[in-house]
C-alpha cells in the first residue's frame, strides 16, 4: 500500500492491519505521518538482501542498512515489522539466524 485513500479504503472494509513496503524506504515522512495516525493498524515490510533494504518487488537494493532502517522505523512507533532476509530465505541456506536475533533487540516490536 502506497497511499492513504487505499489505507482508509482497506480499514473501512474490515481489514485490522495493512502492510506498508518500499514506501517506507522511499517516503521516510509518509510513514511516519501514518504510523503516528493508524499506530497499531499499520505494520511494514522490510526486505533486505545481504544485509541491506530492498524494495520494488526485490528489484533494487538500497544503501539503508537493513537493522538501522527497523530501528528507525521503532523510533517512529512502529509497533509489527514483517522482516525477510531475501538473500537467503527460500533459497534451501538457512535463515540468517544471528541477524533474527540482533532484530529482536530493536525495544518494542513484533517481528
Amino acid at each position: 500500500i502506497r497511499d492513504e485513500k487505499t489505507i482508509e479504503a482497506c480499514l473501512a472494509a474490515g481489514v485490522k492491519r495493512v502492510i506498508l513496503g518500499t514506501i517506507a524506504q522511499k517516503d521516510p515522512a509518509f510513514t511516519q505521518k501514518m504510523l503516528a495516525k493508524y499506530q497499531e493498524k499499520i505494520a511494514i515490510g522490510v526486505d533486505a538482501k545481504e544485509g541491506k533494504v530492498a524494495v520494488e518487488g526485490w528489484l533494487e537494493t538500497t544503501e539503508t542498512d537493513a537493522f538501522e532502517f527497523c530501528q528507525q522505523l521503532a523510533n517512529w512507533q512502529a509497533k509489527t515489522i514483517i522482516f525477510t532476509e531475501i538473500s537467503r530465505e527460500g533459497t534451501g541456506q538457512g535463515l540468517n539466524i544471528p541477524l533474527y536475533q540482533k532484530l529482536l533487540t530493536i525495544p518494542g516490536v513484533e517481528f
